[in-house]
């Protein structure tokens, strides 16, 4: 890492032009540095070569390994924003997006939970060779963690470190705790466990070394002396820009297009904006994320063929479900005023106190600068929560069997040191400031994706498609109504809250829907919008099969969490990587 290590061994667009690979991968988010270490790995198969293609930078510094600075959506970060379209549900107001670019994606920018879903989460989806039970290899084979002993349910050998986050440093989150457990919401030691009950609060998994730097995808699969070890066969390529994927047209007798090879430039505006070429031997693989990938196939040809010939892009395959089934977990923020000594926001009141911290965490590795968003969280399934906002002891304890579909959580509530807004509300916090976030884990909605032009410079446009259904307003009633109860509970501990930020004007469904529309957001945790389904599916066409290959063509596969059926009630990053893990065991056992 700088300014100690040799530098990182990329290469430039016109380094790799030309030539031919095995496997390109477009896009070096979560999921395509994880696909990219996996299968550039050195065992028994023969070696195989790699190209992977990455629009931002490898930004390997000591920045972006501190939890707190790594983390900001500031401009200057890997994060980069964009506007929603215009959403009628939501005032047609429009709401910012977050892609993050850069070698590890999302893994370098996000909150840094290690969540994986329940086990009723992925065999509701009805794919068996995606069920729980065969996705836990995978979890294990990725992680290591430190606070969990070694069990069935637990890896300790793979390369993502994670460990629980020790107490928080902000009053209010541990009072938020002490409220969750007085309403009845129990806390558990494990939540990524399988047999924990449906509903819980949870001391976080965070992905964090023993140091407390932040541990992405980045630096736990290809760091850079890994890629230095690899470079002669895997090829990374930041800051470029992928034009589309080439296919070869069939020669017809059923014959299918197939997948060829990839253009793409410079994605620096600096430098030469010569289109390239590179061929792949075996397959491309597309993983730019649930925004990325399916504006990538549209450019290439795939997609609904309406919406391609409008922007002049020939048709390849007719694939009415390319961007077709988007979805999101809505989120809401409930904002009090607190101390400023007892928020985040100290650091922007206080500047000396933003240079102690950096000293503090040199140091002892400590302090907030260590600490994740979000430290505590709370899960739990609506049909436990009254009309009034108290929480129901289930009638037997089946009902919190997570094995089931049925007992899915559909409701998370986070405390957190700071106003949870969208970044783009114009929102003035005098000094500090604490939150519930409450977000809808299982939305019935979903938008859309598509090109706002053929330019594949121009980020895709998104209509996110919140409260379009109006299944997901009832949930969101019971969740505010509970979250304002653990407010009470909170002031009842002799928490100083200062004042009322941002709250509906009372408890009636009719104020909180209003209050949803005006200031219900985004988590950025996308999903589904290249589905793994059939062609003909009766939900949303599908875009991808069981083994994540496109349908209606050959040598293309999507690998992000773009794939999932549907959203899953969690946190999607681990589900990102072990999509990669399986899809690479995948492609190797079918090319070797």
């Amino acid at each position: 890492m700088w300014p100690f290590d040799s530098p990182y061994p990329a290469v430039h667009p016109e380094d790799v032009g030309g030539l031919t690979y095995d496997y390109i991968i477009v896009g070096g988010g979560t999921a395509g540095t994880v696909l990219a270490s996996r299968l550039s790995e050195e065992g028994s198969n023969v070696t195989v070569s790699v190209l992977v293609l990455e629009r931002g930078p490898i930004a390997d510094t000591w920045g972006n390994s501190v939890p707190l600075i790594s983390g900001s959506l500031r401009p200057d970060t890997l994060a980069k924003k964009t506007m929603s379209a215009p959403f009628a549900q939501g005032n047609d107001r429009e709401v910012i997006m977050m892609r993050a670019e850069g070698l590890g994606g999302g893994s370098r920018i996000n909150g840094m939970l290690y969540n994986r879903g329940v086990p009723g989460d992925y065999d509701r989806w009805g794919h068996p060779e995606w069920c729980y039970e065969k996705m836990l290899p995978y979890f294990l084979k990725s992680e290591t963690s430190l606070s969990h002993p070694a069990s069935r349910v637990r890896g300790h050998t793979g390369p993502w470190v994670n460990q629980k986050f020790p107490n928080s440093l902000y009053r209010s989150i541990s009072c938020a705790k002490t409220a969750a457990y007085t309403v009845g919401i129990p806390s558990v030691s494990d939540f990524n466990d399988p047999s924990v009950p449906a509903i819980s609060t949870w001391d976080v998994d965070v992905l964090q070394t023993p140091s407390r730097k932040r541990v992405s995808v980045f630096s736990a699969f290809l760091p850079g002396h890994v890629a230095e070890a690899r470079k002669k066969h895997l090829k990374i390529c930041p800051e470029t820009l992928v034009q589309r994927v080439v296919f070869q047209r069939g020669s017809g007798n059923g014959e299918r297009p197939r997948a060829v090879g990839v253009e793409f430039r410079s994605a620096n505006a600096k430098k030469s904006g010569k289109v390239l070429f590179a061929k792949a031997r075996k397959e491309v693989i597309v993983c730019c994320g649930a925004m990325g990938s399916p504006q990538v196939l549209m450019l290439s040809g795939i997609g609904p063929s309406e919406h391609l010939r409008s922007h002049g892009i020939e048709v390849v395959f007719d694939s009415p479900g390319v961007g077709s089934y988007f979805k999101d977990h809505l989120g809401l923020p409930l904002v009090w005023s607190t101390p400023v000594d007892d928020s985040l926001r100290v650091l922007l009141a206080k500047p000396w106190r933003a240079a102690i911290e950096i000293v503090k965490y040199l140091i002892t590795g400590g302090g907030i600068m260590s600490e994740p968003w979000a430290s505590v969280t709370m899960f739990l399934p609506s049909r436990l929560i009254s009309s009034t906002g108290h929480v129901s002891p289930a009638p037997t304890p089946s009902d919190l069997d997570v094995t089931n579909p049925k007992n899915i959580p559909d409701i998370e509530i986070t405390p957190i040191p700071i106003d949870g807004v969208d970044p783009r509300e114009d929102f003035i916090v005098p000094k500090g400031a604490f939150s519930f976030l409450i977000t809808l884990l299982n939305p019935k909605s979903s938008g859309t994706v598509r090109l706002k032009s053929a330019d594949p410079a121009e980020y895709a446009l998104c209509d996110i498609g919140m409260m379009s259904d109006p299944a997901d307003f009832g949930a969101m009633y019971k969740a505010v109504r509970l979250a304002l109860r653990m407010a009470e509970e909170m002031k009842k501990q002799g928490y100083p809250f200062e004042g009322e930020l941002l709250l509906p004007k009372s408890d009636s469904d009719g104020d909180i829907e209003a209050f949803m529309r005006q200031h219900a957001r985004t988590t950025y945790h996308y999903s589904s919008s290249c589905r793994m389904a059939r062609l003909d599916d009766a939900e949303s066409p599908g875009v991808v099969d069981d083994e994540l290959k496109v349908h209606g063509v050959d040598g293309l596969r999507v690998c992000d969490t773009s794939v999932s059926p549907d959203i899953i009630a969690a946190h999607p990053m681990a589900l990102a990587v072990v999509m990669a893990e399986r899809c690479a065991d995948r492609i190797l056992s079918q090319h070797t």
